[in-house]
């Protein structure tokens, strides 16, 4: 009943959502340019209270789950944020405490082990929350993450996130949790690319934030909820399947396509750096994640070869090419 008065108060005081927008971008550029921890805290919980009343939607019952998830996850993490800088006087040993404060970013970012908050909330949000929260919510904790950079404890977080996200999904049929694990697997290599240079980093980010807009609105546009759905959609046409499989390779990372500019750029740091088991380890878990975007695709294809409408638009031969493109985007860039 209280978050329904809620609700009715964002209508009534507040006709739109800008103001709560400003406020997260307001957030993004305090911790830019905080120079403490304290600023940063600030920032992570200006972030935290724009955020939640975004999460409010007409659909009162499920935005109450979804704010509560939201609001212990966040809690829990702000308090470990205080808690472990308070101790960090008694203790005066700065790497259990960076190491803490990082494991306390993975908690607010949803990465593995912490990703099962995350994927209970994917099926209540909307899509466009959907890629906020995967894009724009994850910038203050990279900051953060590059404040305390431990690179030998990151990289075996990473490896492990990379690793969990790319089996876990293989098994799931939900548009919205294919996301997740795909977000979970380009935050492996965003982080990797912290190792390298913030500018790299911002390209990455920026790069991706792009694509996960347009893969959510996209989805959104073909009311693509599970993969089945992709099977039952009359929203299918030409322009709609030709612009998934463009988007969907660009996440992949396959060559000519956008994705594959951010990726490469880290790939050959870890070549000049000699790390070749690390580079070989994320070139696994990027293989066995690209199953999961392939199974979209070939869902897409499969549609759009029984579409009479798409049959008399395109040749078989174009279907035959479009099949044959990822196999040899692999090769390319092997």
């Amino acid at each position: 009943m209280k978050l329904f008065y809620i609700y009715e108060m964002k209508k009534m005081f507040f006709l739109n959502s800008t103001k709560f927008f400003m406020l997260i971008f307001l957030s993004i550029f305090l911790a830019l340019s905080s120079s403490n921890f304290v600023s940063m805290w600030m920032s992570f919980e200006i972030n935290f209270y724009s955020f939640l009343p975004l999460l409010i939607n007409k659909k009162v019952y499920e935005s109450e789950k979804s704010m509560m998830m939201y609001f212990w996850i966040q809690s829990i993490a702000s308090n470990s944020f205080i808690f472990f800088m308070l101790i960090s006087k008694i203790l005066k040993n700065d790497e259990l405490i960076n190491y803490l404060l990082m494991v306390m970013m993975f908690l607010k970012m949803g990465m593995f082990p912490f990703q099962l908050w995350m994927l209970s909330m994917a099926e209540k949000l909307s899509w466009f929350m959907m890629a906020f929260i995967l894009t724009i919510q994850k910038f203050l904790p990279m900051i953060m993450i590059s404040m305390l950079l431990s690179k030998n404890k990151m990289i075996i977080m990473m490896i492990l996130n990379s690793i969990a996200a790319s089996l876990m999904g293989l098994k799931s049929f939900s548009m919205r949790k294919i996301m997740i694990f795909s977000s979970m697997n380009h935050l492996t290599i965003m982080l990797l690319s912290l190792l390298i240079s913030k500018k790299t980093t911002t390209i990455y980010i920026l790069i991706y934030t792009f694509m996960n807009f347009i893969t959510s609105k996209l989805f959104y546009k073909l009311n693509y909820n599970f993969i089945y759905n992709i099977f039952i959609s009359e929203k299918s046409n030409l322009t709609s399947s030709l612009s998934m499989i463009m988007i969907i390779f660009s996440m992949m990372g396959l060559p000519p396509f956008l994705g594959f500019v951010p990726k490469t750029m880290v790939f050959i740091f870890l070549i000049e750096k000699t790390q070749f088991i690390l580079m070989t380890t994320f070139l696994v878990s990027n293989t066995i994640s690209s199953f999961f975007y392939l199974r979209m695709i070939f869902s897409n294809l499969i549609m759009s070869y029984n579409n009479q409408k798409m049959k008399k638009s395109i040749k078989n031969k174009t279907i035959y090419l479009v099949l044959i493109l990822p196999f040899m985007s692999n090769f390319l860039m092997i």
